[in-house]
């Protein structure tokens, strides 16, 4: 029964993303976001993808330096440890659109 639990907290994805948390209590933990990239937040893309930021609201957050020098913020809703997004395990938002796949929503530098 522990082997099946564990099942169940994998992100159904690359391997790039993650479980927000490993608490069980805490909605993140369904919350899956590309945590596992080689390049840390806010660096310059040309060294790789950057890590996401696992963000409260159940949002992913990405922050990367491209060949400008220019910052770009992204967010999107990622995935989530089902197959099932309309599951009440995974976070209701960005909903309306393709389960199938994270929706990207990019900002300007000055949005934070």
């Amino acid at each position: 029964m522990h082997e099946l639990h564990l099942e169940r907290e994998r992100c159904h994805s690359d391997s790039i993303y993650q479980p927000c948390s490993n608490d069980h209590s805490n909605l993140l933990s369904t919350v899956c976001c590309a945590t596992n990239q080689p390049n840390s937040p806010g660096k310059n893309i040309a060294n790789g993808f950057t890590q996401d930021i696992c963000l409260l609201s159940s949002l992913c957050k990405n922050i990367l330096t491209d060949a400008n020098g220019e910052i770009l913020y992204a967010y999107g809703k990622g995935y989530c440890t089902t197959n099932d997004y309309k599951s009440t395990k995974c976070p209701d938002v960005c909903t309306e659109d393709d389960f199938s796949a994270p929706n990207i929503l990019s900002s300007p530098q000055n949005v934070k």
